[in-house]
């Protein structure tokens, strides 16, 4: 039987020193599975001098490739990047952290053998702080209200896709919403795995509440219309509510300058 060809990306920011240690883990994993493999590491503009190592690495590891955006664009389109110059039959998107255990590779190709075309990684807990994790449950619930379904924020873009689900993202030109998110609404066969999501080593998050924010806003825009409609609603009522004001306005001044020349006369 044809072993499958694999790729693996990884969006780069802020994390220099797991770089080693996410490739060899990436190695000791995929290769149990197949020898044709390429890991994708796209340095998203890190701070601290990632492109270095990242070629260093491509140097000696012919497995290993570098892929240098020009500015930081953000993780979503760093992942897009990486998927856009992917080649395998199976792609693999997982952080650079270290919070997504590259001995899950296995696990998640065990699965997707069993005739799915995708399966994604679902967090049995979350090592986030305590806001985060709260701020993240109330968005949810809202977002499942926007798009008329349940959303779990468990999900992480962590997970093997098929070619052709990669194609699907793709074509749907859109890099400015989840990767996750897109993966799940193009369709396909999709499973589930629960994997624990690691402890943050290496660096710090490069979301700021404010990034959050945006993003959340993005992503609500992008998958659902109500945002939209309410907006919609709120100014047409906030018109009709000034214009009934205006009238009413205009009309008692009208009626106190009717009185005031009828005392004159």
């Amino acid at each position: 039987m044809t072993k499958p060809s694999i790729s693996v990306v990884s969006p780069v920011y802020g994390c220099v020193e797991s770089i080693d240690e996410l490739c060899q883990g990436i190695i000791d994993a995929v290769s149990s599975i197949t020898s044709d493999f390429e890991i994708l590491l796209v340095d998203d503009a890190s701070p601290d001098n990632a492109w270095s190592k990242i070629s260093s690495l491509a140097i000696s590891n012919p497995h290993i490739k570098g892929i240098r955006l020009s500015r930081n664009f953000g993780q979503q389109k760093a992942i897009f990047a990486g998927i856009e110059n992917s080649t395998g039959d199976f792609v693999v998107v997982m952080d650079c952290d270290l919070q997504d255990n590259p001995e899950a590779i296995f696990d998640l190709y065990a699965k997707v053998l069993e005739g799915y075309d995708l399966v994604v990684v679902k967090r049995k807990s979350r090592t986030d702080s305590n806001l985060r994790r709260f701020l993240s449950n109330a968005y949810s619930k809202v977002f499942s209200f926007l798009i008329n379904q349940k959303f779990d924020n468990r999900l992480a873009n962590f997970g093997i896709y098929s070619k052709k689900v990669i194609k699907s993202i793709l074509l749907t030109k859109e890099q400015n919403v989840s990767f996750c998110l897109s993966a799940l609404w193009v369709g396909f066969n999709r499973a589930e795995i629960e994997v624990d999501h690691g402890v943050r080593i290496y660096g710090e998050s490069s979301y700021t509440f404010r990034m959050l924010m945006n993003y959340a806003l993005n992503l609500s825009i992008s998958y659902s219309d109500k945002v939209i409609r309410l907006v919609v609603k709120v100014g047409f009522l906030t018109a009709a509510t000034s214009f009934s004001s205006g009238c009413i306005i205009c009309s008692t001044i009208f009626s106190l300058i009717t009185c005031y020349q009828g005392g004159q006369v």
